[in-house]
């Protein structure tokens, strides 16, 4: 007596009773049923697809495989990693973002132009006549056209503008060269190597410092465990062993101070915290490493609690390799050269997740001096803040493995 009839909607499928005997009362439904029909044989304007009525009086074009497969692609999107753009700053898809670069130094560098050729013709418009201008209006159309920047006839001013122009067309470069740097496999987060960071002249003072005879003599560290080499130290004590730092034995000489630290508070070299490092900095110590005596500096992490976030070193006296490992079970290892003369940076991973060390085969010019920089027991360094500790005097007879040898009296 009844008869079932299934209404499909987007996401249901509803059975709705009709009677059969009664069907010419019900004309609702007589005519979802001359509607389908219609649509099952491509009419009804349908273009051949299926358009039915919902129980909400809406209609259902959309099937649930073709919304499966638009919500597949949604979250494959949304899954997929993104990555910031050193140009613009804008998040793209990491696939995408050295193309997405590309293109904004392509604007940049037509905004450039389209900015010097308008300086150029400011600066020639109050000076010349009607005709000089004309002719140099039809000049500038054509140097447009040329990649090579000529010195404007408007004088120093627009010369300087061009200057302008021109470096800030550099530092869009530095930040495409940084992106490659980046994503190149021997990149290293919170590493930075600042090469020619003093001169000759500069480096046989602060050897003169450190090879003082009256002060200090060379103590082999390897005490610590980190494989033979001679050291010597400044500043407060770090006592790794007690977890304490005490007051400083040694004061950091004026020499490093003046040739190394000021130099760091004045500029920060493009690195983050930099600046207020060079004001905390309150330990120093110099290593050397002569390769005919075996020395070598063994896989390690400089303390992650007593010392700051920040760690630099200067290299003198010759050139090496330092070697950063991952870790001891994934085998990742990257070489990185340490010319002389220049100024190596380590924060944030490179910092706390490399070991570094210096096998003696990398000592390339057979001898290596290097005067390391940190702020030990002042926290740290987080958003450049530092606290302002008082240390304790250091036990009676206290010796400090790292630091060198008092000279006899």
């Amino acid at each position: 007596m009844f008869k079932s009839t299934q209404l499909k909607t987007s996401t249901h499928l509803y059975h709705i009773p009709f009677l059969k005997h009664h069907r010419h009362h019900h004309r609702g439904g007589g005519e979802m049923r001359d509607q389908q029909d219609a649509s099952r044989r491509g009419g009804g304007g349908g273009g051949g697809v299926l358009r039915q009525k919902t129980l909400f009086g809406g209609t259902a074009t959309e099937g649930r495989w073709e919304k499966k497969k638009k919500k597949t692609k949604e979250e494959k999107d949304a899954k997929e990693t993104k990555e910031r753009c050193p140009i613009c700053g804008a998040m793209q898809p990491a696939t995408r973002v050295e193309e997405h670069a590309n293109a904004c130094l392509d604007m940049e560098e037509e905004r450039e132009r389209k900015k010097m050729s308008s300086e150029r013709k400011k600066e020639t418009s109050g000076t010349e006549s009607h005709s000089t201008r004309k002719r140099t209006r039809n000049d500038d159309d054509v140097n447009d056209d040329d990649d090579d920047a000529s010195i404007p006839n408007g004088g120093d001013a627009a010369y300087s503008e061009d200057k302008k122009s021109i470096n800030a067309f550099d530092k869009i470069k530095r930040g495409s060269i940084e992106m490659s740097k980046k994503s190149s496999p021997s990149f290293i987060y919170g590493h930075k190597i600042i090469e020619n960071f003093i001169a000759r002249e500069e480096e046989e003072e602060l050897l003169r410092t450190i090879y003082d005879p009256t002060e200090q003599t060379w103590n082999d560290r390897n005490a610590n465990g980190n494989g033979h080499h001679n050291g010597k130290s400044w500043g407060v004590n770090a006592d790794r062993a007690r977890r304490k730092v005490f007051k400083a034995k040694r004061k950091i000489p004026e020499a490093f101070q003046r040739i190394v630290l000021e130099k760091l508070r004045t500029i920060d070299y493009g690195y983050k915290g930099l600046r207020e490092f060079g004001f905390a900095c309150n330990e120093c110590n110099a290593i050397e490493y002569l390769r005919d005596q075996g020395h070598e500096l063994r896989p390690h992490v400089d303390d992650r609690i007593l010392s700051s976030d920040i760690i630099v070193n200067l290299s003198m006296a010759g050139s090496c390799v330092m070697r950063y490992r991952m870790n001891k079970n994934q085998g990742i290892e990257i070489a990185k050269n340490l010319p002389r003369f220049s100024l190596q940076i380590q924060g944030g991973k490179c910092r706390f997740e490399w070991e570094h060390g210096i096998r003696n085969e990398d000592l390339i010019d057979g001898k290596r001096v290097s005067l390391t920089f940190r702020c030990s027991g002042r926290g740290n360094g987080k958003d450049g803040v530092y606290k302002d500790v008082e240390f304790d005097d250091a036990p009676s007879g206290y010796v400090n493995d790292l630091e060198g040898r008092d000279v006899p009296r």
